[in-house]
């Protein structure tokens, strides 16, 4: 067995390719189709899907009670699973990968956008439970993650060397360097993988910013 396991190919995160092919004028040219065939709910979830960053299985999910405005800026909140309080009391439940709770950022840019998308749904209507297949919504997960890291990140060098950042109890640099050597605004990352549903800075790099080595 030890053979076997020895002649296994073994696959570095940062040579993953998932979704690499997905760029952003792809992604309009199928918006740009599900409109013109007015499949307005395919349409609708894409650009959803643009501003959240959220799973193919969590975007089958959402309804307009999902997202809260604040009068200033809207979020998309998702409850995990039944057992969560949720922000509006008449919110829907969202199952999300290991049933965790999570608040999406969402750039205010997109905010009367997205006002114009749920004002079509009814408040516990589903907006798209179908994806097609061939929508990427991990590649558009990615560009969201891009978008959002270039938001709230402070330029590298205006970050202090003795800065400090909290990453899963740990004490760490605030200048996150990847295994390329690239530097990254660990604060930023940690915002973005937060909304993404995840808590390590190295995964986001590694699995979402790859855009941004372009």
């Amino acid at each position: 067995m030890n053979k076997v396991h020895n002649c296994r190919p073994v696959v570095k995160t940062q040579q993953a390719t998932r979704s690499r092919g997905y760029t952003p004028e792809k992604y309009q040219n199928q918006l740009a189709y599900r409109q013109r065939q007015e499949q307005t709910r395919v349409a609708d979830i894409m650009e959803i899907c643009r501003m959240t960053g959220v799973r193919r299985d969590e975007a089958k999910q959402l309804r307009p009670s999902n997202f809260v405005f604040d009068g200033k800026q809207v979020v998309c909140h998702l409850s995990g699973n039944n057992n969560v309080s949720n922000k509006l009391g008449t919110e829907a439940t969202v199952w999300t990968k290991g049933g965790r709770e999570r608040t999406i950022e969402i750039l205010p840019k997109y905010t009367d956008k997205l006002r114009n998308i749920i004002a079509r749904y009814q408040a516990n209507e589903k907006i798209c439970s179908k994806i097609p297949e061939r929508i990427d919504i991990h590649g558009i997960r990615s560009m969201y993650a891009c978008e959002m890291y270039k938001a709230c990140a402070r330029p590298i060098e205006r970050i202090p060397i003795r800065e400090r950042t909290m990453e899963n109890g740990k004490d760490c640099p605030s200048r996150y360097r990847d295994a390329q050597g690239m530097i990254w605004d660990r604060r930023a990352l940690l915002r973005v993988s937060a909304s993404l549903g995840h808590s390590r800075s190295s995964v986001v790099v590694e699995n979402y910013l790859w855009r941004l080595r372009e």
